[in-house]
């Protein structure tokens, strides 16, 4: 529930209370039809939830064939996913206002850099459902809107098209997460391999129960047997911006952000390199989830912010691909966001340029609070790039 709404609520709710309390014998019915009516709103809101989580996926539908999609080349792939790191052109601009070596560093290692990259929407679960399935959800026309849509993680864990065109080509799939927030629905369908396992934490967790040292997990991993393999590997940093910490100010956010830009630039080098030495002739994909979120000024400035800096501080997100010759020319002139690159690499490896005809549209959404505090899904910006302020 929104603050705001939340606040007017328990406003009512006490000034209702204090009266009616003030003659429980006079108002003892009114008393009665009053906590009946406050317990409503939570069942409510329940039976709303129950229904969101069991209605149909329609969105997951693909609109060709390529979940029969047939490859002719098998290099094992790498996702890496620094979590909330922007593109170049947006570090380099305000709010941000800071270079970093590690794009150039990519570029003199024979990676291709996508500038002006974003993702297509604000946060990791709902970007990664849409990122794993190739297709737009649109927040899966939930009722009542939430940064953490409904089935968000069974559409990661458990009817990922993406690891299932993997397993059809003969892959073994791997998803090496740094904590276990992707699978607190307790679900591992999917991937082969999970590096953490289910009984690794509760089922109360908030996220942060488990933590994981990803590159340790990947090496033990990477040459488990001869066949070609899928390797996620998520990295929590930068991260985003946090709003915890109220009394301090925007700029100290955004050094916070810089520091930690510092930190994962040197894991990722040292990660490349192993990757590099040990498996040479694979495809390394460099992907973050959503942008860093420098400049808002609380969470839900997330969802109110109308400067064009800070839609694109939103969503801005680094992508990176070093193609070691599997690239097809011209295969990819129009990949600009997170939901069509798994379609534009499976196109690539099957060598057939038709799946490229169903790319998605390349707008970016977010969830926008109207004049009574309730959350909307909004288009920010346009297949075009161009920002929607109002």
């Amino acid at each position: 529930m929104n603050f705001n709404r939340g606040m007017a609520l328990f406003c009512v709710v006490s000034v209702l209370g204090y009266f009616l309390w003030r003659n429980p014998r006079k108002n003892y019915k009114k008393i009665v039809v009053f906590f009946f009516a406050f317990s409503s709103l939570s069942f409510f809101r329940t039976v709303i939830h129950m229904y969101e989580d069991i209605k149909p996926d329609y969105w997951l539908r693909q609109r060709d064939d390529i979940e029969n999609v047939q490859f002719k080349s098998f290099p094992n792939v790498y996702m890496i996913q620094p979590d909330g790191y922007v593109a170049q052109s947006t570090m380099e601009k305000s709010p941000y206002n800071y270079q970093s070596d590690l794009f150039d560093w990519l570029r003199n290692n024979e990676f291709k850099v996508y500038d002006n990259f974003r993702s297509n929407y604000p946060a990791s679960l709902t970007s990664n459902a849409s990122l794993f399935n190739m297709k737009h959800h649109k927040f899966a026309d939930m009722i009542f809107p939430e940064i953490e849509m409904a089935n968000a993680r069974e559409s990661i864990t458990t009817s990922n098209a993406v690891a299932n065109i993997f397993k059809n080509n003969g892959y073994e799939t791997y998803f090496i997460a740094e904590d276990e927030y992707f699978q607190q629905n307790k679900k591992q369908e999917v991937f082969d391999y999970y590096n953490i396992a289910i009984d690794d934490f509760p089922l109360n967790s908030k996220g942060d129960d488990t933590v994981k040292d990803v590159l340790s997990d990947l090496k033990l991993v990477m040459h488990d047997s001869d066949n070609p393999k899928f390797f996620f590997v998520e990295k929590l940093m930068p991260h985003h911006v946090g709003f915890y910490k109220t009394d301090e100010s925007v700029v100290q956010e955004r050094d916070r952000y810089i520091e930690r830009i510092k930190e994962v630039n040197l894991w990722l080098k040292t990660t490349i390199k192993y990757i590099t030495e040990h498996d040479e002739n694979s495809i390394i994909i460099i992907l973050a989830d959503h942008g860093g979120w420098v400049g808002l000024k609380s969470f839900n400035h997330l969802f109110s912010a109308r400067e064009s800096e800070l839609i694109t501080s939103t969503f801005s997100n680094i992508s990176a691909i070093k193609w070691n010759g599997n690239l097809i020319k011209n295969y990819d002139t129009a990949l600009r966001t997170n939901v069509n690159i798994f379609r534009v690499l499976f196109s690539a490896l099957s060598e057939n340029p038709t799946y490229l005809e169903s790319l998605e549209d390349d707008s970016s959404y977010n969830l926008r609070l109207n004049s009574l505090g309730i959350k909307r899904v909004k288009k920010l910006i346009d297949g075009e790039g161009r920002i929607f302020n109002k």
